[in-house]
């Protein structure tokens, strides 16, 4: 593992002190610095009239006077090449506040600190304790001394879990892109939709990804079996009880790549459901708008359905699937880190045929009204909805006066 980590740091390196193109100008000076280009087009409507300079961080752009400066860094002596970088970058382009929707990379914790400017970041997804991931991360972390200003998340149980190791204070706004988007009027059909989460199946047979540090691999048919299983319960109730079958797409481009509709057509076949690319931006939040009830197995797009007032099933089955007991663990039950029951009205951790069909017949049977009820009870702990995102604008608005 340490032989592993040199050369990450080696091609780091390599990525961003040679083989990236240089911009030769001096960082512009700004009000706000956006960390990560990612996130410009969903901030672009709230800063319009503040001066404004983006940090590129995938390598696609390297700034010669913020190198230079970066060598001058200790972080730079001691391996950390690329946040000796970021903070050369960030005084030298003297901001009031930087932000960014990259909730999850540690070398943002660091900036406030080391640069002694104000930061915030906005939570883009649900977020977990498995290897590679935030929450197992941080605790690496810990004796960085990690502080972010203003933490803006989905709701209360993942903001404590938050600042249990990242100093700073806590905002509860749910989810940003999905407040950028209206509740739509838009008269529903009696229709099933299900969230995609398909990734494109590696290369010679490799594993999707690993676990523990690498040390367990996760094909690619065993991580998503649970959409075979399910989708053939989904199929035959929609049958059963006169819904439409809808798969929202989760790819971008997929009118290109044809690997998300293929893998969804080997389970269905092609007349029992009808596949919904994803061309624009913001398109499935119109879609999930115009349909009756929503089903994910743990997306972040099925928190953001309930949180439109959706009625919304869970199927946390992911790790049940895989067979592997380090898969299965404490971040995959559903609404964690909230300390909810394995079952619930609209959710299950588990895999059992009665447990779906309990909760499809009581969303097909439950009110709007009464299914509201139900949600608020839940809200607040893990996902709220802020329209037009104005809690982010009174932020802002404080911040940059």
């Amino acid at each position: 593992m340490a032989f592993r980590r040199v050369l990450g740091k080696l091609r780091l390196f390599y990525k961003l002190y040679v083989a990236a193109p240089k911009d030769w100008r001096p960082p512009r000076l700004c009000e706000v610095l956006i960390y990560d280009d990612n996130t410009t087009a969903h901030l672009e409507p709230y800063l319009k009239d503040r001066s404004v300079s983006v940090l590129l961080t995938g390598g696609e752009l390297i700034n010669v006077t913020a190198l230079l400066h970066a060598i001058t860094q200790r972080a730079f002596w001691k391996g950390k090449f690329y946040l000796a970088y970021i903070v050369a970058f960030v005084k030298a382009s003297k901001p009031k506040l930087v932000v960014t929707i990259v909730d999850n990379i540690s070398n943002f914790y660091q900036i406030s600190k080391s640069c002694g400017v104000t930061t915030a970041f906005i939570q883009n997804g649900i977020r977990g304790s498995k290897y590679g991931d935030v929450f197992f991360e941080l605790p690496r972390t810990r004796d960085r001394d990690c502080h972010v200003d203003h933490m803006l998340v989905f709701g209360s149980a993942i903001g404590k879990k938050y600042q249990s190791y990242i100093s700073g204070e806590i905002t509860v706004i749910g989810s940003f892109k999905n407040n950028l988007v209206s509740k739509s009027k838009l008269k529903t059909t009696p229709s099933v939709l299900f969230i995609s989460q398909y990734r494109k199946e590696p290369k010679n047979n490799a594993p999707l990804h690993y676990e523990e540090e690498g040390l367990v691999p996760i094909s690619h048919d065993s991580f998503f079996s649970s959409e075979r299983i399910l989708l053939n319960f989904l199929a035959n109730w929609c049958v059963n009880n006169n819904k439409t079958l809808k798969i929202a797409a989760c790819g971008r481009h997929c009118d290109k790549d044809c690997s998300e509709a293929d893998f969804y057509e080997s389970i269905c076949g092609l007349s029992s459901y009808s596949f919904i690319p994803h061309l624009e931006p913001y398109d499935t939040y119109k879609l999930i708008d115009a349909t009756e009830i929503v089903v994910t197995i743990d997306s972040t797009m099925g928190l953001e359905a309930i949180a439109r007032g959706k009625k919304t099933a869970f199927f946390n089955t992911r790790g049940m699937e895989t067979k592997n007991t380090t898969f299965l663990r404490v971040g995959d039950e559903f609404g964690w880190p909230a300390e909810l029951p394995d079952h619930g009205p609209f959710w299950t951790n588990h895999r059992d045929e009665k447990e779906v069909k309990r909760i499809m017949d009581y969303l097909c049977k439950v009110s709007d009204q009464e299914f509201e009820e139900t949600w608020q009870q839940y809200k607040l702990e893990l996902m709220d909805y802020d329209s037009g995102n104005t809690r982010f604008v009174a932020l802002l608005d404080r911040l940059l006066s």
